[in-house]
């Protein structure tokens, strides 16, 4: 399978990383003495079922080491650009290809036991996205004190992890739902299937598998919400809090071998 590493955009004066960017790429934060898009790279190196590697942004990916076969693809401007960009690609080079596994740079924790354990479960066939997500007990559990956007669903409290396994034949209906958009907001999307929507989410929570019909029916959408025991997914730098929280834990890791 291939990866697609999303590393495009960069960040201004008004973000709070910027402190810590010295005027580079988000991705290239350094996080426990290196890149944390390095981290990522060296996850996707080390999951067995990962054959190939798509960078997308930043411009210079000179410094960064792989193993495996690595291909470069400029930032397009937005998160759909670039996927799409990214699928045309694979498309190319192996024509057929049905998913592609898309990750964010900013997951730094990951490992590539993680990235196996993903792919295990989002195997079937027929979806146009696996969609995972991750319960909030366990996203404080792993993280103590972390602050995350968790939307209610009669199944649980759930926030949008940053890695998920696509069809490389969906980005065009995808792009249409505003998915990609706003994969880190679910009341978003569920916003969008309409205000009945919104009035049961309020009085009566959807189950995750409720939501994926209304998205199936709504927009054509054939997704698969998949709860995800892996914290470390929806792990995603975004704050300082974020930053601190994902270097203490690479302290950790090291200390215990």
């Amino acid at each position: 399978m291939y990866a697609v590493i999303l590393a495009g955009g960069k960040i201004g004066s008004e973000n709070q990383l910027w402190i810590e960017s010295n005027g580079l790429p988000k991705s290239m934060i350094s996080v426990g003495g290196k890149p944390m898009i390095q981290w990522v790279l060296d996850a996707a190196n080390h999951a067995k079922s990962v054959q190939q590697i798509i960078i997308v942004g930043p411009d210079d990916i000179s410094s960064l080491k792989s193993v495996k076969p690595l291909a470069h693809i400029p930032d397009q401007g937005g998160i759909f650009e670039n996927l799409a960009a990214a699928a045309d690609l694979i498309l190319k080079e192996v024509p057929g290809t049905e998913y592609f596994l898309s990750i964010s740079a900013d997951i730094p924790l990951i490992t590539g036991d993680i990235i196996e354990t993903l792919i295990a479960e989002n195997r079937e066939s027929g979806f146009d996205v696996f969609y995972n997500v991750v319960e909030q007990n366990v996203m404080e559990t792993a993280f103590p004190g972390v602050k995350r956007t968790y939307m209610k669903f009669s199944d649980g409290r759930f926030c949008g992890a940053d890695m998920h396994v696509m069809s490389t034949k969906a980005i065009g209906k995808l792009a249409a739902l505003g998915f990609v958009q706003h994969r880190k907001n679910p009341f978003k999307l569920i916003a969008m299937a309409g205000i009945g929507t919104i009035l049961r989410m309020v009085f009566y929570p959807l189950s995750l598998k409720n939501a994926e019909k209304i998205v199936e029916e709504r927009f054509g959408i054939h997704g698969k919400p998949v709860i995800n025991l892996n914290a470390e997914i929806a792990m995603d730098i975004d704050t300082l809090q974020h930053l601190e929280i994902v270097r203490e834990t690479l302290v950790e890791r090291n200390m215990h071998g």
